[in-house]
């Protein structure tokens, strides 16, 4: 037999994100999670002291792969805001398709009562959300707009009509990620960046 070649620390988290994404938080059982882990209740609270810190842990967790796939995703060296705007979206929703798992958990994050949780779950978003804007937004050539353009303004207009298409794509394929159909996502998105284009820049 195999060795797994995961940490024991990687085989609680990766067991813990199908239990809380399966069960939701309050029904999780820690001994599902030490028995698919293969590994000692002594060990999983060695590393996490509580079920709840576990929880906010798989959060952080999930957070961590998307921006990383989200780094990995997009061409930082095309300093093209519209390119990158498209990418982000593009390379977000790739990772929603790709992580079902993960979208459950977040799913079952949405019922937990335990208001610690949703406090420093939402603080994780908030920070992940600032830490990815900043990136995103850095080292980009404003002086392709045409000098008239309010680019503040721009970019809420580009953000807001791609956020639009990306929840109308959602809505059209009954709530769910699927991945046939992203290809009419990246088309419709691509149309939308192409216009912008032609319109705010010189």
């Amino acid at each position: 037999m195999s060795e797994n070649p995961l940490t024991k620390e990687e085989r609680i988290l990766q067991s813990a994100i199908s239990e809380f994404a399966e069960k939701g938080y309050k029904k999780a059982s820690t001994n599902s999670i030490v028995n698919n882990a293969g590994v000692s209740k002594g060990l999983l609270f060695h590393y996490y002291i509580s079920k709840k810190e576990l929880f906010i842990t798989v959060h952080q967790h999930i957070l961590d792969v998307f921006r990383n796939e989200l780094y990995e995703g997009v061409n930082f060296a095309d300093r093209d805001v519209f390119h990158r705007s498209s990418a982000t979206t593009v390379q977000k929703i790739s990772s929603y398709i790709q992580h079902p798992e993960f979208m459950a958990f977040l799913e079952q994050l949405t019922h937990v009562k335990d208001k610690e949780i949703k406090q420093r779950c939402q603080v994780q978003v908030e920070h992940e959300q600032m830490v990815v804007y900043n990136k995103l937004f850095s080292n980009i050539d404003y002086f392709l707009f045409n000098e008239k353009v309010n680019i503040e303004k721009t970019l809420n207009v580009v953000r807001w009509t791609i956020d639009r298409i990306s929840q109308e794509w959602f809505r059209a394929n009954d709530n769910q990620f699927k991945e046939d159909s992203f290809g009419e996502l990246e088309n419709d998105i691509e149309e939308y960046i192409d216009l912008f284009r032609d319109v705010f820049y010189k």
